[in-house]
C-alpha cells in the first residue's frame, strides 16, 4: 500500500471533489481517479460513493479516515527525527478566537517563525464551539478556546489561565479621570458590546442585572478588534479581555477605567486532540506560549 495513495485519499475526503483534489496535489482528475481505485482494490472495499458527479464517504471508507489520518502523522513523526529546526518544513495550524490575534500572540507567532523559517504556520479564528470541532476532526493541530476539555473524551487540555475583563474607554472621556466609578455612571454612556452570545457580554449584563441596572448597548460588533478601533476615536464604554488592549493602555490610545466592582475574568484554554502525535514544532509553540503568561502582562 502506498501512503501517496492514502495522501491523495485524504485530501479527496476532505474536499469531497477528484477534481478539487487534484488540483490542490497537482495530479490530474485521471490520475487521482486512479490511485483511489488502486486503494479500493488492495483494501478490496469502496472507499466513496460516486453519485451525479458527487462523492461521499462510504462507512468502511470513513472508519479507514481515522487509521489514514494516523498513518500520515506517524509519517510525519518518521520524517522529523533529528532533522534540524531551520531545514524542517511543513504546517502547523492553530485556530484561536479572534480577540486573541494580537500583538502578543504575533509576537509569539514571529518568534517560532524565527526558529522554524520554512514551517508554515497557519492561524484562522472562529467562535469557542466552531474550534472544539476542529479540533475533534483533526483540521488543527491546537486551539485557544473559551471551551474546556470536557467537550470531548478526544480533546485533551495542555493549559488554562484565567485572563481580566477591564472596561474601556477613549482617553478624552471624563471618566478617565475618576476613581471608584459606580456602576450606575456606566449606564448613561453609550455601550459599545459585542454580541449578546458573547461570554463578555453575558458576564456584563449579569453584573448590571445584579445590581438592579438594565442598560442597552448603543452598538453591538461581532469582533473584539473593531470594537476597539471605535472606542478610540469615539466616546463609548467598552468591556473586553485586558489582553486585547493591553498595549494600547500602555501607550495611552485607551484608558481603562477604575470601575468599583468586583474582578471578572474569562478562562481561555489552550487544547489539542488527545490522539495526535505532538511534533516537534507543535511542542514549540506550546513553549513559546508559556502557558498563557502572555495572555495576563
Amino acid at each position: 500500500m502506498e501512503l501517496r495513495n492514502l495522501h491523495t485519499f485524504l485530501v479527496a475526503a476532505e474536499l469531497k471533489n477528484f477534481t478539487k483534489a487534484g488540483q490542490k496535489l497537482g495530479y490530474t482528475q485521471s490520475t487521482i481517479t486512479a490511485q483511489i481505485q488502486q486503494l479500493e482494490k488492495e483494501l478490496g472495499m469502496p472507499l466513496f460513493d460516486r453519485i451525479n458527479h458527487t462523492i461521499e464517504l462510504t462507512h468502511y471508507g470513513e472508519s479507514l479516515l481515522a487509521l489514514a489520518k494516523d498513518m500520515e502523522n506517524l509519517e510525519t513523526e518518521i520524517k522529523s527525527l533529528n532533522r534540524d529546526p531551520k531545514s524542517t518544513v511543513g504546517n502547523l495550524k492553530i485556530a484561536v478566537l479572534e480577540s486573541i490575534v494580537s500583538g502578543k500572540f504575533l509576537k509569539v507567532c514571529s518568534k517560532f517563525h524565527d526558529i522554524y523559517p520554512k514551517i508554515q504556520l497557519v492561524v484562522t479564528t472562529g467562535s469557542s464551539s466552531e474550534l472544539v470541532q476542529k479540533i475533534i476532526v483533526n483540521d488543527v493541530d491546537l486551539i485557544l478556546t473559551l471551551s474546556d476539555a470536557s467537550a470531548s473524551e478526544n480533546v485533551q487540555e495542555i493549559y488554562s489561565v484565567e485572563v481580566p475583563l477591564v472596561f474601556i474607554t477613549n482617553k478624552k472621556n471624563s471618566l478617565c479621570a475618576e476613581e471608584n466609578i459606580t456602576l450606575d455612571k456606566l449606564t448613561v454612556q453609550n455601550l459599545v458590546l459585542t454580541e449578546s452570545i458573547s461570554i463578555y457580554y453575558m458576564k456584563l449584563m449579569s453584573l448590571f442585572h445584579k445590581n438592579g441596572l438594565f442598560p442597552s448597548p448603543s452598538i453591538q460588533l461581532k469582533s473584539t478588534h473593531a470594537i476597539i478601533e471605535y472606542v478610540k476615536f469615539n466616546d463609548c464604554i467598552s468591556f473586553v479581555p485586558y489582553y486585547c488592549v493591553s498595549d494600547e493602555i500602555k501607550k495611552g490610545t485607551i484608558s481603562a477605567l477604575h470601575v468599583n466592582t468586583q474582578p471578572l475574568f474569562i478562562k481561555i484554554n489552550c487544547l489539542v486532540n488527545r490522539k495526535k502525535w505532538r511534533s516537534p514544532q507543535l511542542k514549540k509553540i506550546i513553549e513559546l506560549m508559556e502557558n498563557g503568561h502572555w495572555l495576563i502582562v
